[in-house]
């Protein structure tokens, strides 16, 4: 499938397909309600998950998904796991004590996509704010139960967010969290699986 309809064949046949260069068709899955288990059944419900499409529209919809995300026409599909690319999408300031975070380059939230994506701001080794959906459980107009989202203290485009200091904080970090907290162990996974680093400045 190509999105161009001079496409021309690399051993194999190519259909023009137009919907390609849409953002709804990013939408077909990062746009999606949720569901819950209720004794072993699957059942569906209208309490939405991953928002992306909505944050989008939401922005004003001025560049495509794939304009952002797939420059230059390119195969490779630039996200949250391209560390030059994430950290591009916030800006972090620090100066008189006080800590400037703002979603730029991006026409969503940050983070956005799946639920368990966060942002932890750290003065030294201390939590000082996370930036994410909070969840817990719910139930949808038709009294449908599920996972509702409580708070959304996500960064919104280009809204700056001020977080004070403490006055022993020497290091400001910022850390973006690929998945939620865990209790239990989780050997499969590395570090960088987990969480990456995106700033570390010295508190001035």
């Amino acid at each position: 499938l190509s999105p161009r309809p001079d496409s021309t064949g690399y051993g194999h046949p190519v259909r023009h397909e137009p919907a390609l260069r849409s953002s709804e068709f990013c939408g077909t899955c990062h746009e999606f309600d949720g569901h819950a288990v209720i004794d072993g059944v699957t059942v569906l419900n209208d309490l939405p998950m991953q928002t992306t499409l909505s944050e989008w529209r939401e922005w004003g919809g001025a560049k495509t998904c794939q304009r952002c995300h797939m420059p230059s026409v390119s195969h490779r599909v630039r996200g949250a796991r391209d560390l030059e690319f994430l950290r591009s999408s916030v800006k972090l300031d620090v100066r008189a004590g006080l800590v400037t975070l703002t979603a730029q380059n991006v026409g969503h939230r940050v983070p956005t996509g799946d639920v368990f994506r966060h942002l932890m701001l750290w003065a030294d080794d201390q939590p000082l704010m996370r930036f994410g959906l909070e969840l817990e459980r719910g139930s949808d107009a038709k009294g449908r139960p599920g996972v509702v989202i409580a708070k959304d203290t996500r960064l919104l485009p280009d809204v700056p967010v001020r977080v004070k200091l403490p006055a022993f904080a020497r290091r400001v970090r910022l850390t973006y969290h690929f998945t939620a907290p865990s209790l239990r162990a989780r050997p499969l996974l590395t570090r960088e699986d987990e969480l990456v680093e995106l700033f570390d400045l010295p508190a001035r």
